[in-house]
């Protein structure tokens, strides 16, 4: 090989791990920036046969109607950018949906979802669990006693951390 050949092969190798690497810390960036907030967690399903303790997720904040759109949620285009607006709960701890709207908000906490089938999703959906704590879990989102810890940008976007029990 030919040191030119060399160099271009190296480049190209080089470029294709920046690729890689710049995706990985583009998904874990709200991780490290981003404000940690609780929002509270309402029941759905949460075991997968195929893949285990797979917890699926709903919060408030999915079902909210979205300011200026007229049409029922079943003729929500797919993939509309939506900003949900937050707000501190009384408890100081939790957070909850304001209002949701396809303008992005000037000031204060938002997070930034789309619409799916009817609803709005955020990227904070499901969350793995470790073997075997599916059904404690489940027993304890039907009662209202977990909250999903996220990660949230100053622009918006949020990465699921963990669940925890609120006792």
């Amino acid at each position: 090989m030919r040191r030119h050949e060399r160099h271009l092969l190296f480049g190209a190798v080089a470029f294709q791990l920046l690729i890689l690497v710049g995706m990985i810390v583009w998904q874990a960036l709200p991780i490290w920036t981003g404000d940690k907030i609780l929002l509270r967690v309402q029941p759905i399903d949460p075991r997968d046969l195929m893949r285990g303790d797979y917890v699926i997720l709903s919060y408030e904040i999915s079902s909210l109607p979205i300011d200026g759109v007229e049409a029922s949620r079943s003729e929500w285009a797919d993939d509309r950018v939506v900003f949900v607006t937050l707000e501190p709960e009384i408890d100081g701890v939790h957070w909850r949906g304001v209002k949701a709207s396809l303008n992005k908000p000037t000031s204060g906490k938002y997070i930034q979802g789309k619409t799916l089938r009817g609803r709005l999703v955020f990227g904070i959906e499901s969350y793995f669990l470790q073997e075997g704590t599916g059904k404690e879990y489940e027993k304890a989102i039907q009662k209202k006693q977990v909250s999903a810890r996220i990660s949230l940008t100053a622009d918006g976007r949020a990465a699921l951390i963990d669940l925890q029990y609120d006792r």
